[in-house]
């Protein structure tokens, strides 16, 4: 049963992957000042952005400050391409762990970064 299950996430990624590249929505202007419900989001990720940097000084070899600004490039994506009920199940996993919060909330914020890894990869590079 796993095995399946495995299968039918990644059905679910790659068609959400699809779906995000095919969308209509316009991209978000990376550079311009952030909205303030983007800056409150990005304030409340910054417990993130301190993990995140540790992750990809030891998986990626990268210096303090390249990893720095992967992790502050992936939170600007985020905080661009979000919805304010996406953005509040990031902030609550980023608070208080992923294993600590309902499972919708946590199914939410996975979808959330799996929809927008394509951008992430596209504006961070990473």
């Amino acid at each position: 049963m796993e095995g399946w299950m495995n299968k039918r996430l990644g059905v679910v990624a790659v068609a959400a992957i699809l779906l995000s590249a095919c969308s209509t929505t316009p991209r978000a202007e990376y550079g311009q000042p952030l909205t303030p419900r983007a800056q409150q989001f990005k304030t409340k990720l910054a417990g993130h952005i301190d993990n995140c940097s540790m992750q990809k000084i030891r998986a990626k070899g990268l210096d303090g400050h390249q990893a720095l600004k992967q992790c502050l490039c992936e939170v600007d994506v985020w905080a661009l391409n979000s919805s304010d009920e996406e953005k509040v199940a990031l902030e609550l996993i980023a608070q208080r762990g992923s294993n600590a919060v309902d499972p919708d909330v946590k199914e939410l914020g996975t979808s959330t970064v799996r929809r927008l890894s394509g951008e992430r990869h596209r504006v961070c590079g990473a």
